[in-house]
């Protein structure tokens, strides 16, 4: 063999013992200092990470009342002024029956007229009674009725409440109407009481009287002790 053949044979010899230097240039190096875990890298100096706050639990919402006896406006016989103001008073007379002060007071009261009933019965039948009432405006002269001076009135069996606009304006405050609706309602229409027609003093210890409208000079009524505006 001539001296050419050697040498291109040992220049392919040579060439096979080396890495392709494409191959080497590709591959990921790794780093020669390790990353660091997580739970080794210290916070700041004097710093401690401030905790995910968490939500407010929402405020509990306030229990609303719930009336035993609702008072319907008639829409043909009440503006929208009195509309207003019947549900306004009406609700304070529920609330007003329903509280412990007027029980309080119907119990401790020398009560007259109360269907064989002791005061403290009169006082937990009343606190007792459910159902709605309608309720209108009438005026206090009517054409071919004449004028009338009650404050209000009914006609039974109808519990239907008729108020004198000449004694009942929304000016008024809503314990003033509310006597008079707890009056009507409680103690005639749903309790089925009834007083004298007639004054006298002792009317005022009658079970609708001492709701409301007592004479003062008698120990005032429910209303003028429990109701506050």
């Amino acid at each position: 063999m001539n001296r050419k053949f050697w040498l291109v044979l040992g220049f392919l010899m040579a060439l096979s013992s080396c890495e392709p230097a494409y191959a080497m240039s590709h591959a990921r190096q790794a780093s020669p200092f390790p990353s660091p875990s997580p739970s080794s890298i210290a916070s700041p100096a004097g710093l401690v990470p401030s905790p995910t706050p968490s939500a407010s639990p929402a405020p509990s919402p306030t229990p609303s009342f719930s009336p035993h006896v609702r008072f319907i406006p008639d829409e043909y016989y009440t503006t929208p002024a009195e509309r207003a103001k019947i549900g306004s008073a009406g609700l304070k007379a529920a609330q007003v029956i329903q509280s412990p002060c007027f029980a309080d007071f119907m119990s401790k009261r020398a009560l007259i007229q109360t269907n064989n009933r002791t005061a403290a019965q009169v006082a937990a039948h009343l606190q007792a009674l459910s159902g709605s009432v309608s309720v209108m405006m009438y005026y206090r002269c009517m054409h071919g009725l004449g004028c009338s001076s009650a404050v209000a009135y009914r006609q039974p069996p109808s519990t239907e409440i008729h108020l004198n606009r000449a004694y009942f304006t929304t000016a008024l405050s809503d314990c003033t109407w509310a006597s008079t609706l707890g009056h009507e309602s409680y103690g005639h229409a749903l309790g089925g009481y009834d007083h004298a027609f007639k004054w006298s003093p002792s009317r005022s210890y009658s079970v609708p009287y001492s709701i409301g409208g007592a004479d003062q000079a008698q120990g005032g009524d429910a209303f003028d002790r429990c109701c506050h505006d």
